[in-house]
């Protein structure tokens, strides 16, 4: 009884720890949403509190009144997430379809990210899970205890947030609940762990592909008309953008504009980063009339846009009001005023938009102030992750040194990036956060580093930035007409200010891109590749173009002069500050640039070392493969076992192997034991109570040769008598080698032929 009841302590022990891997694999899932958005803070207290509320009145109320307290955590939670969001109330009086809406695109691949206070449905969401698994645990209702944290998990897997490793680790923790708490309520034996090894391998591999089956992330499902595209790079207006590594751009063109002012075409705006990629936050809506424009004085901007290549955006002049034309009827306007569009646009489509371009003084913006609209402040244009280094705001702190406000201080961060880095697109995507790694680690990068370090410092003083994504004007072939291609992806930044709306900035040294883009087209150009031209541009010199002059472009560099980054004034290219990200021309009075089209990778080489005097370490695997190998490898050793085959493969190596020389006794008890498995193998195990000379004679009739009958009687002078001589165990162990040689089916049958 005493043996039954410790098995059953250590069982439930196990289950226990089962239980805490399953809450832990969502709860980090979402710890880690709520640092991204930068507040996390409340999180762990409030898991702990309903963990503990759980366990406690597990001994004071039946399930069904859990259950009931479980779903008010749930309702409550989801109903203080939709008071806290802007807009929310409303939704959750009048629009019982939106929630419904919602959550199926939630089950079908919406990210967690995209939603408005993604810490605030964070907390909301983790309280009901945690304190019904919790309870029920605790009532030895194991299955049950699982289901409630497995739905949690499950949740989050797919939207598309929970990654392999919590995944795994939540399936891990689920069977071995349910598996050692079965142990543990029905008085199992661990002569069953082996079954329930395999079973948490199977649920872990067959695990990684849950995600496909709520649905593509890229294309959520919504039953009410909302939502958006789904992962993509600058070239697209999708919903994320992952900041890659090294990187190489397409020489095919993708559209042309006409139109009587030279502007960067914007596709996608972004405004909640995750430390490694940029996420647009919210749904979508129908375009249906007008938009609105900037709230300053404003230029219009004509543009008639032809469409020559495939591509799922709607590249337009900042800020587009109006559109026209074959994008018309699939395009619809992000939460944060842009366009996209759900289908892509075929070659051959056109289509017209108006947009307001911002004319802003250097002055006007300089005296804009901080008073931001609700629109603005509500979207939370200056989030950071929670755990951005602290050292990001230091350096930011030390370049606006004595700058009063967010023009200065924009132009100041936009000047030390450019002339702090070098361009370009050969670079290996460090691990961590970007901001950081590019600001303190990285001598190189290309747009979207400048850009996302750019915005990141700029939150870090409160501003209002977004990082944005589209093209640069392109190649002007005539006065108002642009070849616009694939090199032409660019991302830069907008700032928000006060009665004047977007600006925009761009940190990416302008000469280096231009010479690579430069350079790029033209080895397409003398190799013949398809779509680098139109009739327009072939044959056409590649001339830099210039777009008309942003407020970014025209303030003093004694600014730059105040800060103990700014460069000297000699190495100033003129009394106004550069075309930042145009292409503008200017060459020879800049800081010295490594030329983009030979710039080297900040990795280096291991095997490139000048020291020549040993091989280069082998590179390990990443820790995860490393993971995934020995937990396979465990359930497959687990699976052998369970299907005898761990037994069989034994078998052969002691059938084979006669192991280390011992004693000429030790020696010849090995090669009598091998005999035995060889004979029990071909023809019938030795019986209980027979002794060897009657197995080796019973044997005989059937055909075995004196050999055996040799190697028995030298096991019997070696148990019996005083022992035998080396040589004769040596003769022992040879008799029976030349047997299994003989008579094994694979080694036998060459030796007999």
């Amino acid at each position: 009884m005493t043996t039954t009841s410790t098995s059953g302590g250590v069982y439930r022990a196990v289950a226990v720890g089962g239980l805490l891997a399953l809450t832990a694999s969502y709860v980090v899932v979402l710890h880690d949403l709520a640092t991204v958005v930068g507040d996390s803070g409340l999180l762990f207290p409030v898991v702990v509190a309903s963990l503990v509320s759980g366990v406690a009145l597990s001994r004071v109320v039946g399930e069904r009144t859990a259950v009931l307290l479980g779903a008010g955590l749930a309702a409550g939670g989801y109903a203080y997430y939709l008071v806290v969001t802007p807009g929310g109330l409303d939704v959750l009086i009048t629009a019982t379809d939106r929630i419904v809406s919602d959550a199926i695109a939630m089950l079908t691949g919406y990210s967690i990210l995209r939603m408005t206070k993604a810490h605030v449905w964070s907390l909301g969401f983790a309280p009901a899970p945690v304190f019904l698994s919790w309870f029920l645990l605790a009532r030895r209702r194991y299955v049950l205890s699982v289901t409630a944290g497995g739905i949690a998990l499950l949740v989050l897997v797919l939207t598309g947030d929970a990654g392999t490793i919590p995944t795994l680790v939540g399936v891990v923790g689920a069977v071995t609940v349910v598996g050692f708490g079965e142990l543990e309520r029905r008085g199992g034996t661990l002569i069953q762990a082996d079954v329930l090894i395999v079973l948490v391998v199977l649920m872990a591999v067959s695990s990684l592909w849950l995600p496909a089956v709520g649905g593509d992330g890229n294309k959520p499902l919504f039953l009410v008309p909302g939502g958006g595209g789904g992962a993509g790079g600058l070239a697209e207006s999708t919903d994320r953008m992952t900041i890659q590594g090294e990187t190489e751009l397409s020489t095919e063109v993708r559209f042309t504009v006409e139109s009587d002012r030279s502007e960067y075409w914007r596709v996608a705006t972004y405004d909640r980063f995750t430390g490694r990629e940029w996420i647009r936050s919210g749904t979508s809506a129908d375009l249906d009339g007008q938009l609105s424009g900037p709230p300053g004085e404003s230029v219009t901007v004509e543009q008639r846009v032809e469409v020559k290549t495939a591509m799922r955006a709607i590249p337009a002049a900042a800020e587009p009001v109006s559109l026209r034309g074959n994008a018309r009827s699939p395009a619809r306007v992000t939460a944060q005023g842009g366009l996209m569009t759900n289908s892509p646009l075929s070659p051959g489509d056109s289509y017209m938009v108006q947009s307001e371009v911002v004319t802003a003084s250097p002055g006007e913006l300089r005296n804009a102030g901080t008073d931001y609209p609700n629109r603005i402040s509500s979207r939370d244009y200056t989030q950071l992750p929670d755990d951005t280094p602290d050292r990001v705001g230091e350096r930011t702190s030390e370049i606006v040194e004595g700058l009063d406000n967010p023009y200065d201080k924009a132009i100041a961060i936009e000047r030390y990036l450019e002339r702090n880095n070098e361009y370009s697109l050969e670079i290996e995507r460090p691990d961590g956060n970007i901001a950081d790694k590019f600001l303190f680690e990285m001598d190189e990068g290309y747009c979207t580093y400048y850009a996302t370090t750019m915005t990141v410092m700029l939150r870090e003083e409160g501003i209002p930035a977004r990082m944005v994504t589209g093209y640069t004007p392109g190649q002007q072939v005539e006065d108002d007409t642009y070849v616009v291609r694939g090199v032409d992806a660019h991302a830069w930044v907008e700032v928000y200010f006060p009665d004047h709306g977007w600006v925009r900035f761009d940190p990416t040294p302008s000469a280096e891109r231009s010479d690579a883009e430069r350079d790029t087209v033209q080895e397409a150009r003398e190799n013949d590749a398809d779509g680098v031209d139109t009739e327009q541009s072939q044959g056409e010199p590649l001339r830099q173009t210039t777009t008309t002059d942003t407020p970014s472009t025209a303030s003093s560099i004694e600014r730059a002069n105040r800060s103990r980054y700014a460069v000297s004034p000699d190495s100033a290219r003129d009394e106004n500050l550069p075309q930042l990200g145009g292409i503008d021309g200017t060459t020879g009075n800049s800081v010295n640039r490594t030329d983009a089209s030979s710039s080297e990778s900040t990795t280096a080489d291991p095997s490139a070392s000048g020291d020549d005097d040993g091989s280069p370490v082998p590179e390990l695997p990443p820790p995860e493969t490393m993971a995934w190998s020995l937990f396979l490898g465990l359930g497959l050793v687990a699976g052998a076992h369970r299907t005898g085959l761990t037994e069989k493969a034994y078998g052969v190596v002691r059938l084979y192997w006669q192991g280390s020389r011992g004693t000429p006794e030790e020696d010849v008890e090995r090669a009598v034991e091998r005999l035995d498995a060889l004979l029990a193998d071909e023809y019938r195990p030795r019986r209980p109570g027979e002794t060897r000379r009657e197995y080796i004679d019973a044997l005989s009739l059937a055909g075995l040769d004196d050999r055996a009958e040799r190697v028995v009687r030298i096991h019997e002078r070696a148990r019996y008598a005083d022992g035998v001589p080396r040589d004769e165990a040596e003769t022992a162990i040879r008799l029976v080698d030349s047997l299994v040689r003989e008579r094994t089916r694979v080694v036998g049958k060459y030796v007999r032929s």
